[in-house]
């Protein structure tokens, strides 16, 4: 199903979930004939190291599932494994799956009238993109093989990381990866290229005070901004 994704406002977030409400909305929601639609985009797929994309990260969605007793099992990182009996082929509300060559995402029978997305912290501080470990995460392999999801950003980040460049990537986060122009935010609203999801706040909030103790309350909010974006093992941290 669709991602969106995050885009923080300021250079640090400690609390992602509580601070970012910005996303990016999906390419395959994206309405190119809406009045100022063409020219938000550009701010984006414009930018130097953007290589002409529009998200930095993946925006081939991510595999969401009711829960079910015979859902226990993974098929891949990517995928649940349906037993039989059940929609073995999926369904998504990404049209643009359809052009995918994996053919799994090909399979899937499209659910337009589906409006679930997947909120994709991928990184919401500056301190998560300079500490985030790209070759290992397989955006750059030990032959220099970068993966093609990004328009090349991965590259940019990873080679000022291993040069230790600090100042130039965070100039690279600032143009590339963070919205801190008040007046562009609303310009990006107004076109619909990206969008508010202030609930998400709300929920997490209810959630923690339900089913934390109280004590943990208040590091909630360092132990998910150092979740958001860290991506240990790969993937975004999404909800």
């Amino acid at each position: 199903y669709c991602n969106l994704e995050a885009v923080p406002e300021e250079e640090e977030v400690l609390d992602p979930f509580a601070a970012v409400t910005l996303f990016k909305n999906h390419p395959s929601r994206l309405d190119a004939t809406a009045n100022g639609c063409a020219a938000a985009l550009a701010y984006w797929t414009e930018a130097p190291a953007s290589g002409g994309q529009f998200f930095r990260f993946y925006s081939n969605g991510k595999s969401i599932v009711r829960v079910d007793p015979r859902v226990s099992a993974v098929a891949s990182v990517h995928e649940w494994s349906l037993p039989k009996g059940m929609a073995e082929r999926g369904y998504t509300n990404n049209g643009n799956l359809r052009d995918s060559p994996y053919i799994p995402h090909q399979r899937a029978s499209l659910d337009a009238s589906c409006s679930a997305a997947v909120l994709h912290f991928a990184v919401c501080s500056f301190a998560v993109f300079w500490r985030k470990r790209w070759a290992a995460l397989g955006y750059a392999s030990p032959n220099h093989r970068f993966r093609g999801v990004s328009g090349g950003i991965d590259q940019c980040a990873n080679a000022l990381a291993l040069t230790e460049r600090r100042a130039e990537a965070r100039s690279l986060y600032g143009r590339h990866v963070m919205l801190a122009d008040r007046a562009e935010t609303a310009r990006q609203v107004d076109a619909g290229v990206c969008v508010r999801a202030t609930q998400i706040r709300r929920t997490v909030a209810a959630a923690r005070k339900a089913h934390l103790p109280v004590a943990l309350h208040s590091a909630a909010g360092e132990v998910a901004g150092e979740a958001a974006g860290g991506e240990a093992a790969g993937g975004g941290f999404d909800i």
